[in-house]
């Protein structure tokens, strides 16, 4: 029974965690990857393959016959999946039948009916694994189980009328009240009706076609644990907020379990220990989404030293987890910069499956890939762009080749991929292939989207916005908006579901468009949109300071270029000096990755003081940037403010060694300073006494 169970848990941790990370996005130099590999094909076929040899298919105990033959057997008898295969059979039918030009449309048409197909065959799958694990006490339990063999899930869920099982709860606990020399017996029919409300809740979590199938899932859940606090129904709901990315509420229903499992006093068995490390596993997971890196550590070390025991006893039954828990390490410490360490782990873990390859390519050919795939995150968050596209060329080539024998299964991973050396292509100015790249990814992930669950909506959000900012920077596309607000109002749809989880999406979108119109000098539409993106993270800050207090000081540094646009410097400064202080606060616990962005905000802050001729603090904050990074824009913003304050000679020296300074285009500094004394002079902070001088340093740069 125990490894049954383990089956089970297994399969649910692992489909969190992988839709966890791909809904996380990794966002570089204003691009955005999807984070850190989709490899959910991958992890499912190797936990499957290490619980068939841990479990022999038998279970004498409760005499229950082997769960891949009851799904198997389920999903023959299954009205809802005889519907799918027969429209699938008839669009296989119309596609052979049609003519070229038709054949597209129905080819996407039927990539949305096999999508709905195995959606279903994975939620019968985990209701399956719910019946084999509880105790079907009751007649309504055994009549529903019979339901659902013979594929009849409404009629089941009719039979586990809310309204009965609610009575039956109420008259309960009033006779535990009185009766307590009944209260083990009550107790015991509690757990059965939380059984009963648990595999209710699993049910809706199958009727995703009906409108209130999320908050039906959720109420039954809830009613589950009002019922009975029971590990199984603790853990299930857990993973069903962690895959719906209510990280914070899933946290609080894992720590719970794993509670139980520490407070074991017996020798715990090897599938409490895996049990107990895969919680480990999760927390740590969520932890490191939400920027708690110390805690995220923490789990992963946990769960790390629970594998390493046990791929002691058994190599070959537990070295895929370890390889898993070295990657979920290689994440954290590339979120957190600490990009050696990453590329340790990432490297064992690559070394553990180029081993297991060689037994079974067909297996963990996916995990190599999606290894690869994070070494290329690796290498292009250091600037190694040569290694980055060594290694996701050898990524693209494995998932093309697997989407030749299951596209269904592996074209996720395949536009994932796409999409990432399309960031890389357009960091390193090659324009036309990230075009292709995304092209395709876009047109992967719009085949993908299913009208009745919209898995891949906020990849193709995603791509879209990355889309804009390569069309940005080839001036054959127009400038326009097009990309930005169709992703929009893809994530403002998923934000109606699931607030929590997308209206990061909605902030970073709308931040995008604020940038947008203020390139495009409508200030006032961009002043509105960074306000409103601005709102949504202070709101997000609440929840989780360390994961959006980041996105707060990058909108204020927006907003203050925004009112330094239109002449409203002392707007400005309150921006970039709120944002500032937030940096700060940043660099202190990682130097690496925010020094950079202190940096640039002293130098905004420097060039704002010049307008309000307050030209002690410009010199001031120009040094505390170049204490930092030597910049050009901020030495310029230095000289002015030596310049203005009348010390020519210290001035002069800085323009003469801007003049050797080479940028874009092989343009020579010059223009760029003759524009900012334009500025300064219109601004009319230019002092009287300095206006002779102004002019002496314009006459140098003009010659």
């Amino acid at each position: 029974m125990r490894k049954k169970k383990l089956l089970f848990v297994i399969l649910c941790v692992i489909l969190a965690i992988i839709i966890s990370v791909s809904i996380y996005a990794y966002v570089v130099e204003n691009a955005t990857i999807s984070s850190l590999g989709t490899g959910f094909s991958a992890i499912m076929a190797i936990i499957i393959f290490i619980l068939q040899k841990n479990n022999n298919g038998k279970d004498k105990a409760e005499n229950k016959p082997c769960n891949f033959q009851n799904k198997q057997a389920i999903i023959i008898n299954s009205i809802d999946c005889n519907k799918l295969v027969k429209e699938i059979q008839e669009l296989e039918e119309l596609y052979q039948a049609s003519s070229d030009e038709n054949k597209l449309k129905i080819a996407g048409m039927l990539l949305e009916k096999r999508q709905e197909l195995e959606l279903l065959k994975e939620s019968i799958y985990h209701l399956n694994e719910s019946f084999s694990k509880i105790s079907l006490n009751t007649k309504r339990l055994q009549q529903a189980k019979i339901c659902f063999d013979a594929g009849k899930f409404r009629e089941a869920d009719a039979l586990l009328n809310a309204k009965e099982i609610a009575s039956e709860v109420e008259q309960l606990q009033v006779a535990r009240r009185k009766k307590e020399q009944e209260l083990d017996k009550i107790d015991t029919d509690l757990k059965d009706k939380s059984n009963e409300y648990l595999i209710k809740a699993q049910i809706w979590a199958t009727l995703y076609s009906e409108p209130n199938w999320y908050d039906e899932t959720i109420k039954y859940y809830e009613k589950a644990l009002d019922t009975a606090l029971t590990v199984e129904a603790l853990f299930q709901y857990a993973t069903f907020l962690h895959t719906h990315n209510q990280l914070s509420e899933a946290v609080i229903l894992y720590e719970e379990v794993l509670q139980f499992y520490k407070s074991i006093t017996v020798i715990k068995t090897q599938a409490d220990l895996v049990y107990e490390a895969l919680i480990f596993s999760m927390l740590g997971e969520i932890y490191r989404c939400t920027n708690k890196h110390t805690k995220a550590l923490e789990a992963n070390e946990e769960a790390f030293k629970i594998y390493g025991d046990l791929v002691a006893d058994d190599p070959q039954m537990y070295l895929p987890c370890v390889a898993i828990t070295l990657t979920t390490f290689g994440n954290l410490f590339l979120n957190m910069n600490e990009y050696l360490k990453a590329q340790e782990k990432y490297d064992e873990a690559l070394k553990i499956y180029s081993d297991l390859v060689t037994d079974d390519p067909q297996m963990y050919l996916p995990c190599l890939a999606l290894t690869l795939n994070n070494l290329g995150l690796l290498h292009y968050a250091t600037n190694e762009y040569p290694k980055a596209l060594d290694e996701y060329s050898k990524a693209l080539e494995i998932y093309r080749n697997l989407v030749a024998t299951d596209p269904k299964e592996h074209l996720p991973c395949l536009a994932n991929i796409l999409n990432s050396l399309g960031v890389l292509h357009y960091a390193i100015n090659e324009h036309s292939k990230a075009l292709k790249e995304y092209e395709e990814a876009l047109k992967i992930y719009r085949d993908l989207v299913s009208n009745s669950t919209k898995v891949y909506g906020t990849d193709v959000a995603m791509t879209l916005n990355n889309l804009k900012i390569l069309h940005g920077a080839i001036s054959k596309y127009p400038n326009t908006c097009d990309e930005y607000v169709e992703a929009f109002e893809i994530f403002k749809d998923y934000v109606a579901d699931n607030p929590k989880a997308y209206l990061r999406d909605v902030a970073m979108t709308l931040n995008s468009l604020g940038v947008l119109h203020s390139e495009n000098g409508e200030h006032t539409k961009a002043l509105e949109e960074h306000e409103e993106s601005l709102n949504i993270y202070r709101y997000l800050v609440y929840d989780n300071p360390k994961a959006y207090l980041p996105y707060v000081a990058i909108i204020l540094d927006s907003l203050g270029r925004v009112y330094s646009n239109i002449n409203e410097y002392s707007k400005a400064l309150k921006k970039h000096e709120e944002a500032t202080k937030i940096y700060k606060s940043l660099v202190a616990d990682n130097p690496k990755a925010y020094l950079p962005y202190l940096s640039q905000n002293y130098g905004h802050l420097s060039w704002n003081y010049l307008f309000t001729k307050e030209y002690s603090e410009a010199e001031y904050y120009a040094f505390k940037a170049l204490e930092l990074s030597r910049m050009s824009d901020v030495k310029n913003c230095l000289a002015h403010a030596l310049l203005l304050q009348n010390r020519f000679l210290e001035a002069e020296n800085i323009y003469k060694e801007l003049l050797q300074t080479i940028i874009k285009n092989d343009e020579i500094y010059t223009q760029t300073l003759l524009e900012d004394f334009d500025k300064l002079e219109k601004a009319n902070v230019i002092p009287e006494n300095c206006k002779a001088e102004v002019e002496k340093i314009r006459k140098m740069l003009k010659k």
